[in-house]
């Protein structure tokens, strides 16, 4: 079951693990299944981000065949509703491509 948890607490968990690109990833603050939906892809539960947000840091074979210098950086979070929203921008260099090419996404997540 989950445990209530003050936006504050919640907030410095984000701040802790947008700094460390979510390593480790605080378990213990999110729904056990917790979505992620973007144009690219479409998560659902805690073990799927996990692996997702581990393979763009380059913590899985794939990721690190695939992706170097990977940081994400955090720019807001703010009250959204009964939660939160963040402002982000994720960047990482494709490795295996010869010429490493660097992709950015700027995003929102609530």
């Amino acid at each position: 079951p989950l445990r209530a948890v003050a936006k504050e607490d919640v907030v410095s968990c984000l701040r802790r693990e947008y700094r460390s690109f979510f390593a480790p990833l605080e378990a213990e603050y999110y729904a056990p299944e917790v979505t992620f939906d973007d144009p690219l892809s479409s998560l659902s539960g805690l073990k799927a981000y996990r692996n997702n947000v581990d393979m763009l840091a380059g913590r899985t074979p794939l990721g690190g065949f695939l992706f170097s210098d990977a940081a994400i950086a955090l720019h807001d979070v703010e009250p959204r509703g009964e939660g939160l929203r963040t402002r982000w921008t994720l960047r990482v260099s494709f490795s295996a491509l010869p010429w490493k090419p660097v992709a950015r996404f700027t995003g929102v997540s609530d």
